[in-house]
């Protein structure tokens, strides 16, 4: 069966031109977007993929996004911030700077079934920067397009990414947008191409 995979980069200051690559033969479609985007370079990843390929698809997105990164992580530590349906504050949990441990969680959160329905915030800090000093748990909330776009426009922020995965009628659908400096407009393009490519390549990861 195949995935449906729609990507949309939005790269400032360059804007221009939109890419879409068609698989006619597999019914596969992913897109990319390049255009105008205030503050920064953004990536919106859409994977819908049916039941029999959910496993290898959260692999091949995991993958990906611990190579982006293992390339774009400047000294930093990693972050998990998200806030539980009936909760009335966010949880903040510091993952550490070692990139296995936040390929580990970020590969459970999109396994296990606690985390359906639930946005989740991954951030990449300074080593030295507690996640308390920049987020407000009792007020901010990963829900809410505010915090996200509060939290990204902070300079002590290296990049972060908001996941969220839900069920289907044929599968899961699982969503990431990505935020980052200017400066790593390339590692977005390559992050792209390479989810691209594991995801669509012969139908298989």
């Amino acid at each position: 069966m195949a995935l449906t995979v729609i990507v949309m980069l939005v790269v400032s200051p360059f804007a221009a031109a939109i890419r879409t690559w068609r698989r006619r033969s597999r019914g596969d479609l992913t897109e990319v977007s390049v255009g105008p985007s205030p503050g920064g370079d953004s990536v919106e990843l859409t994977v819908d993929c049916p039941t029999a390929r959910v496993i290898e698809a959260r692999r091949c997105v995991t993958e990906a996004f611990v190579h982006f990164a293992q390339s774009t992580s400047k000294k930093g530590a990693y972050h998990m911030v998200y806030r539980e349906p009936v909760a009335d504050e966010s949880v903040l949990m510091p993952i550490g700077p070692q990139l296995q441990a936040f390929g580990d969680r970020f590969h459970q959160a999109l396994a296990k079934s606690v985390w359906r329905g639930m946005r989740i915030v991954w951030l990449c800090l300074p080593r030295t920067q507690a996640l308390a000093e920049l987020i407000d748990e009792h007020h901010q909330d990963p829900a809410g397009e505010e915090m996200v776009s509060e939290i990204c426009c902070d300079s002590r922020v290296q990049w972060a990414i908001v996941s969220l995965v839900e069920a289907s009628d044929v599968g899961e659908v699982i969503q990431f947008s990505l935020v980052v400096p200017d400066e790593c407009r390339i590692e977005i393009e390559k992050a792209v191409v390479l989810i691209r490519r594991r995801l669509t390549a012969d139908d298989k990861c």
